[in-house]
Protein backbone atom coordinates (compact mmCIF):
# COMPACT_ATOMS: atom_id res chain seq x y z
CA UNK A 1 0.00 0.00 0.00
CA UNK A 2 2.52 1.91 0.66
CA UNK A 3 4.33 1.74 -2.31
CA UNK A 4 1.07 2.59 -4.41
CA UNK A 5 0.68 6.02 -2.35
CA UNK A 6 4.11 6.49 -3.09
CA UNK A 7 3.47 6.39 -6.83
CA UNK A 8 0.08 7.90 -6.93
CA UNK A 9 1.92 10.91 -5.29
CA UNK A 10 4.84 10.66 -7.57
CA UNK A 11 2.23 11.41 -10.33
CA UNK A 12 0.95 14.10 -8.46
CA UNK A 13 4.20 16.22 -8.37
CA UNK A 14 5.37 14.83 -11.60
CA UNK A 15 2.15 15.79 -13.55
CA UNK A 16 2.09 19.36 -11.43
CA UNK A 17 5.42 20.89 -12.64
CA UNK A 18 4.70 19.43 -16.39
CA UNK A 19 1.48 20.83 -16.34
CA UNK A 20 2.97 24.66 -15.57
CA UNK A 21 5.14 23.78 -18.45
CA UNK A 22 2.71 22.72 -20.37
CA UNK A 23 1.26 26.67 -20.71
CA UNK A 24 4.96 28.08 -21.34
CA UNK A 25 5.18 25.08 -24.19
CA UNK A 26 1.72 26.28 -26.11
CA UNK A 27 2.50 29.69 -26.18
CA UNK A 28 6.39 29.58 -26.78
CA UNK A 29 6.82 26.28 -28.92
CA UNK A 30 2.89 25.93 -30.25
CA UNK A 31 0.23 23.59 -29.76
CA UNK A 32 0.80 21.42 -32.46
CA UNK A 33 4.48 20.89 -32.08
CA UNK A 34 4.05 20.85 -28.24
CA UNK A 35 1.73 17.66 -28.97
CA UNK A 36 4.13 16.13 -31.25
CA UNK A 37 7.10 16.82 -28.95
CA UNK A 38 5.20 14.52 -26.45
CA UNK A 39 3.82 12.12 -28.18
CA UNK A 40 7.65 11.77 -30.42
CA UNK A 41 9.74 11.84 -26.70
CA UNK A 42 7.44 9.84 -24.85
CA UNK A 43 7.03 7.34 -27.52
CA UNK A 44 10.99 6.84 -27.89
CA UNK A 45 11.39 6.22 -23.75
CA UNK A 46 8.80 3.47 -23.50
CA UNK A 47 9.45 1.51 -26.58
CA UNK A 48 12.27 -0.30 -24.57
CA UNK A 49 9.44 -1.69 -23.03
CA UNK A 50 7.27 -3.31 -25.93
CA UNK A 51 10.41 -5.04 -26.26
CA UNK A 52 11.21 -6.53 -22.98
CA UNK A 53 7.39 -7.46 -22.89
CA UNK A 54 7.34 -8.70 -26.43
CA UNK A 55 5.96 -12.09 -25.13
CA UNK A 56 2.59 -10.59 -24.65
CA UNK A 57 -0.30 -12.00 -27.40
CA UNK A 58 -2.75 -8.73 -27.99
CA UNK A 59 -6.28 -9.59 -29.25
CA UNK A 60 -8.49 -7.58 -31.05
CA UNK A 61 -9.79 -6.17 -27.77
CA UNK A 62 -6.30 -5.40 -26.82
CA UNK A 63 -5.74 -3.56 -30.28
CA UNK A 64 -9.12 -1.59 -29.97
CA UNK A 65 -8.19 -0.22 -26.31
CA UNK A 66 -5.00 0.86 -27.69
CA UNK A 67 -6.14 2.49 -30.09
CA UNK A 68 -9.14 4.09 -27.96
CA UNK A 69 -6.18 5.38 -25.86
CA UNK A 70 -4.11 6.94 -28.40
CA UNK A 71 -7.24 9.07 -30.10
CA UNK A 72 -8.60 10.23 -26.85
CA UNK A 73 -5.28 11.38 -25.52
CA UNK A 74 -4.09 12.85 -28.90
CA UNK A 75 -7.26 14.79 -29.06
CA UNK A 76 -7.27 15.90 -25.15
CA UNK A 77 -3.82 16.74 -25.19
CA UNK A 78 -4.55 18.89 -28.18
CA UNK A 79 -7.13 20.45 -26.12
CA UNK A 80 -4.87 20.83 -23.28
CA UNK A 81 -2.25 23.24 -25.04
CA UNK A 82 -5.35 25.13 -26.69
CA UNK A 83 -6.91 25.84 -23.12
CA UNK A 84 -3.57 26.54 -21.45
CA UNK A 85 -2.59 29.00 -24.62
CA UNK A 86 -5.54 31.04 -23.79
CA UNK A 87 -6.68 30.87 -20.21
CA UNK A 88 -5.28 31.22 -16.62
CA UNK A 89 -3.49 27.99 -15.57
CA UNK A 90 -4.63 28.17 -12.42
CA UNK A 91 -8.85 27.84 -13.87
CA UNK A 92 -7.42 26.10 -16.65
CA UNK A 93 -6.01 22.95 -14.49
CA UNK A 94 -9.05 23.19 -11.98
CA UNK A 95 -11.52 22.62 -14.22
CA UNK A 96 -9.42 19.50 -15.77
CA UNK A 97 -10.45 18.07 -12.52
CA UNK A 98 -14.11 17.28 -14.11
CA UNK A 99 -11.98 14.27 -14.90
CA UNK A 100 -12.30 12.65 -11.81
CA UNK A 101 -15.84 11.90 -11.98
CA UNK A 102 -15.48 10.54 -15.42
CA UNK A 103 -13.34 8.19 -13.92
CA UNK A 104 -14.84 7.30 -10.79
CA UNK A 105 -18.73 6.92 -13.22
CA UNK A 106 -16.74 4.64 -15.69
CA UNK A 107 -14.93 2.63 -13.27
CA UNK A 108 -18.67 2.34 -10.97
CA UNK A 109 -20.37 1.16 -14.10
CA UNK A 110 -17.97 -1.18 -15.87
CA UNK A 111 -15.71 -2.23 -13.33
CA UNK A 112 -18.25 -2.36 -10.78
CA UNK A 113 -15.88 -0.26 -8.22
CA UNK A 114 -18.40 0.99 -5.31
CA UNK A 115 -17.37 3.95 -3.67
CA UNK A 116 -18.86 4.84 -0.02
CA UNK A 117 -21.03 7.72 0.36
CA UNK A 118 -18.63 9.90 1.87
CA UNK A 119 -16.24 9.04 -1.29
CA UNK A 120 -19.24 10.13 -3.83
CA UNK A 121 -19.91 13.39 -1.85
CA UNK A 122 -16.50 14.06 -1.77
CA UNK A 123 -16.55 13.51 -5.58
CA UNK A 124 -19.79 15.58 -6.08
CA UNK A 125 -17.44 18.34 -4.15
CA UNK A 126 -14.94 18.11 -6.29
CA UNK A 127 -17.41 18.67 -9.48
CA UNK A 128 -19.21 21.47 -7.72
CA UNK A 129 -15.73 23.32 -7.21
CA UNK A 130 -14.51 22.67 -10.79
CA UNK A 131 -17.97 24.71 -11.88
CA UNK A 132 -17.29 27.68 -9.61
CA UNK A 133 -13.60 28.06 -10.78
CA UNK A 134 -14.78 27.99 -14.70
CA UNK A 135 -17.03 30.89 -14.24
CA UNK A 136 -15.83 34.06 -14.15
CA UNK A 137 -19.07 35.36 -12.38
CA UNK A 138 -21.13 33.76 -9.82
CA UNK A 139 -23.85 36.28 -9.71
CA UNK A 140 -24.92 34.99 -13.75
CA UNK A 141 -24.59 32.02 -14.22
CA UNK A 142 -24.99 32.31 -18.25
CA UNK A 143 -22.21 35.24 -17.54
CA UNK A 144 -19.10 35.60 -19.11
CA UNK A 145 -17.20 31.92 -19.05
CA UNK A 146 -13.25 32.46 -18.14
CA UNK A 147 -11.30 31.67 -21.40
CA UNK A 148 -10.17 28.47 -22.32
CA UNK A 149 -12.77 26.90 -19.95
CA UNK A 150 -15.06 25.05 -22.00
CA UNK A 151 -12.45 23.15 -24.31
CA UNK A 152 -10.96 22.55 -20.68
CA UNK A 153 -14.04 20.87 -19.93
CA UNK A 154 -14.09 18.38 -22.83
CA UNK A 155 -10.27 18.18 -22.53
CA UNK A 156 -11.27 16.49 -19.00
CA UNK A 157 -14.29 14.71 -20.04
CA UNK A 158 -11.64 12.84 -22.49
CA UNK A 159 -8.82 12.34 -19.73
CA UNK A 160 -11.47 10.73 -17.48
CA UNK A 161 -11.97 8.73 -20.12
CA UNK A 162 -8.51 8.10 -21.06
CA UNK A 163 -7.92 7.45 -16.96
CA UNK A 164 -10.03 4.88 -16.72
CA UNK A 165 -8.78 3.16 -20.62
CA UNK A 166 -5.35 2.88 -18.42
CA UNK A 167 -6.63 1.70 -15.72
CA UNK A 168 -8.19 -0.65 -17.66
CA UNK A 169 -5.09 -2.02 -19.46
CA UNK A 170 -3.00 -1.80 -16.98
CA UNK A 171 -5.39 -4.28 -14.90
CA UNK A 172 -5.51 -6.39 -17.73
CA UNK A 173 -2.95 -6.17 -20.28
CA UNK A 174 0.39 -4.12 -18.49
CA UNK A 175 1.06 -1.13 -16.72
CA UNK A 176 3.58 -0.23 -19.46
CA UNK A 177 2.07 -2.00 -22.17
CA UNK A 178 -0.92 0.46 -22.04
CA UNK A 179 0.86 3.77 -21.94
CA UNK A 180 3.75 2.72 -24.35
CA UNK A 181 1.82 1.68 -27.86
CA UNK A 182 -0.83 4.03 -27.60
CA UNK A 183 2.21 6.24 -27.41
CA UNK A 184 4.17 5.39 -30.26
CA UNK A 185 0.77 5.27 -32.48
CA UNK A 186 0.44 8.56 -31.22
CA UNK A 187 4.01 9.74 -32.26
CA UNK A 188 3.39 8.17 -35.70
CA UNK A 189 0.21 10.47 -36.27
CA UNK A 190 1.87 13.68 -35.05
CA UNK A 191 4.89 12.75 -37.45
CA UNK A 192 2.23 12.80 -40.55
CA UNK A 193 0.38 16.17 -39.04
CA UNK A 194 3.66 17.67 -39.17
CA UNK A 195 4.95 16.11 -42.70
CA UNK A 196 0.97 17.42 -44.18
CA UNK A 197 1.99 20.38 -43.51
CA UNK A 198 5.44 21.26 -44.33
CA UNK A 199 6.33 22.19 -40.87
CA UNK A 200 9.88 20.15 -40.36
CA UNK A 201 12.00 23.12 -40.60
CA UNK A 202 10.03 25.08 -37.70
CA UNK A 203 9.42 21.71 -35.95
CA UNK A 204 13.71 21.02 -35.29
CA UNK A 205 14.39 25.18 -35.26
CA UNK A 206 11.92 25.69 -32.52
CA UNK A 207 12.89 22.46 -30.76
CA UNK A 208 16.48 23.41 -31.01
CA UNK A 209 15.72 27.08 -29.23
CA UNK A 210 13.13 25.51 -26.57
CA UNK A 211 15.27 22.04 -25.86
CA UNK A 212 15.45 22.12 -22.37
CA UNK A 213 11.51 23.16 -22.09
CA UNK A 214 10.62 20.68 -24.05
CA UNK A 215 12.91 17.80 -23.10
CA UNK A 216 11.47 18.83 -19.02
CA UNK A 217 7.90 19.21 -20.10
CA UNK A 218 7.98 15.70 -21.51
CA UNK A 219 10.18 13.79 -18.96
CA UNK A 220 7.84 15.18 -16.10
CA UNK A 221 4.74 13.91 -18.36
CA UNK A 222 6.18 10.85 -19.12
CA UNK A 223 7.17 9.92 -15.40
CA UNK A 224 3.65 11.22 -14.21
CA UNK A 225 2.10 8.24 -16.53
CA UNK A 226 4.55 5.77 -15.23
CA UNK A 227 3.68 6.36 -11.96
CA UNK A 228 0.23 6.98 -12.36
CA UNK A 229 -0.31 3.26 -14.91
CA UNK A 230 1.36 1.04 -12.21
CA UNK A 231 -0.69 2.99 -9.04
CA UNK A 232 -3.72 1.37 -10.89
CA UNK A 233 -2.43 -2.37 -11.21
CA UNK A 234 -3.62 -3.65 -8.31
CA UNK A 235 -5.77 -0.78 -6.83
CA UNK A 236 -9.14 1.30 -7.39
CA UNK A 237 -9.50 3.19 -10.18
CA UNK A 238 -11.12 5.91 -8.66
CA UNK A 239 -9.57 6.49 -5.60
CA UNK A 240 -5.87 6.28 -7.38
CA UNK A 241 -6.86 9.25 -9.53
CA UNK A 242 -8.49 11.19 -6.70
CA UNK A 243 -5.16 10.98 -5.19
CA UNK A 244 -3.11 12.01 -8.77
CA UNK A 245 -5.69 15.10 -9.15
CA UNK A 246 -3.47 16.90 -6.21
CA UNK A 247 -1.56 17.56 -9.03
CA UNK A 248 -4.01 20.81 -9.76
CA UNK A 249 -2.63 21.99 -6.69
CA UNK A 250 0.77 21.90 -7.56
CA UNK A 251 0.33 24.07 -10.81
CA UNK A 252 -2.29 26.37 -9.21
CA UNK A 253 1.04 27.40 -6.86
CA UNK A 254 3.39 27.24 -9.51
CA UNK A 255 1.32 29.54 -11.86
CA UNK A 256 0.37 32.32 -9.17
CA UNK A 257 3.88 32.08 -7.91
CA UNK A 258 5.36 32.58 -11.03
CA UNK A 259 2.91 33.76 -13.43
CA UNK A 260 1.14 36.17 -10.99
CA UNK A 261 -2.20 35.27 -11.97
CA UNK A 262 -5.02 36.72 -10.30
CA UNK A 263 -8.33 34.58 -9.37
CA UNK A 264 -11.66 36.09 -7.48
CA UNK A 265 -12.39 34.61 -4.27
CA UNK A 266 -15.53 32.60 -5.70
CA UNK A 267 -12.62 30.87 -7.89
CA UNK A 268 -10.29 30.37 -4.87
CA UNK A 269 -13.58 28.82 -2.85
CA UNK A 270 -13.62 26.59 -5.72
CA UNK A 271 -9.89 25.64 -5.90
CA UNK A 272 -9.70 24.91 -2.41
CA UNK A 273 -12.75 22.22 -2.59
CA UNK A 274 -11.38 20.79 -5.15
CA UNK A 275 -7.72 20.16 -3.96
CA UNK A 276 -9.48 19.73 -0.19
CA UNK A 277 -12.14 17.11 -1.09
CA UNK A 278 -9.34 15.45 -3.70
CA UNK A 279 -6.83 14.82 -0.72
CA UNK A 280 -9.37 13.85 1.62
CA UNK A 281 -10.81 11.54 -0.88
CA UNK A 282 -7.27 9.79 -1.26
CA UNK A 283 -7.17 9.34 2.64
CA UNK A 284 -9.92 7.21 2.48
CA UNK A 285 -8.21 4.75 0.25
Amino acid sequence: MINVIFLAFGAMLFWGFSEFLLQKSSRDVGILESTAYIEIVGSILLFPFIIIEQGINYTFWDWTLFISIAAVSFIYTILIFKSLSIGKLSVIEVVLEIGLPVTAILSIIFLGERPSLLQTILIIGVFIGIVMVSMHSLKDFRGKIERGALLAVVAGVLMGMDNFFTGFGAKNISPMIILAIPWVICAILSLLLISKKKMWKRFTSIGKKHFWLILSMCLLNVLGWVCYSNALKNDPISIITAITEGYVFVAILLGIILNKERVKSHQIIGMAMVVIFAIILAMTL
